[in-house]
């Protein structure tokens, strides 16, 4: 292939990368830039300089892209264990286990149909009751 056809075909090549998926863009650029920096003859120093600066900085980019794609695509459970970790954790399996425990309870059928209409009412916990206590004295 010619010098004339080459140049722009890599540069089309370069330019096209960054459309393929995250891992094989990051090939692409690199294999471009190494095939022009590899061709006869050779670039000018300054050039090959900068192009090899550029393409660097390319490829950190869509590295860097890639990774933030695999991070995104990370299930709830593993990114609570790999960001959140402690505090936060306990609250998610805290919520996960009331909601489990919810849905639960829905699946259970009441004795009879006034159960759903009129619940018992729960007893008071002891501690508000001994206020209850205290302010009435």
């Amino acid at each position: 292939m010619s010098r004339r056809l080459r140049e722009p075909a890599l540069l089309a090549v370069a330019l096209a990368a960054q459309f393929a998926p995250a891992p094989f863009s990051y090939l692409v650029l690199l294999a471009s830039a190494l095939v022009w920096l590899g061709s006869t003859p050779r670039p000018p120093r300054r050039e090959a300089a900068v192009a090899l600066v550029l393409a660097a900085a390319a490829g950190l980019a869509l590295a860097g892209a890639g990774v933030a794609a695999y991070d995104a695509r990370l299930p709830d459970r593993r990114w609570i264990e790999r960001r959140a970790g402690g505090e936060v954790g306990r609250l998610w399996e805290g919520l996960r286990a009331e909601a489990a425990a919810a849905a639960g309870a829905m699946r259970q059928r009441p004795a009879s149909p006034l159960a759903v209409l009129d619940p018992p009412l729960a007893p008071a916990p002891p501690a508000a009751a001994g206020a209850v206590a205290a302010a009435t004295l």
